[in-house]
């Protein structure tokens, strides 16, 4: 795995737990999941957050904010 900060792997369980379940999995329900379990710091680190799992190949966002996992985790 990654060398995750506590936040990033939050966000990354998030995502597949969403995937495993079904559910929608895009920017804006991950971002409102962050808020739900960080507070207000969700709101300012998601971007930051979402573009190192990105950026690690562990995810990708097409242009209309829907995040696919690539299955490198």
């Amino acid at each position: 795995m990654h060398n995750l900060t506590g936040n990033h792997a939050a966000l990354w369980q998030c995502i597949r737990s969403r995937k495993a379940k079904g559910e929608p999995c895009n920017r804006s329900v991950l971002r409102d999941d962050m808020i739900a379990m960080v507070g207000e710091n969700g709101r300012k680190g998601f971007t930051r957050w979402l573009e190192k799992l990105a950026r690690d190949e562990l995810i990708e966002v097409d242009d209309a904010g829907e995040v696919t996992i690539l299955g490198r985790g």
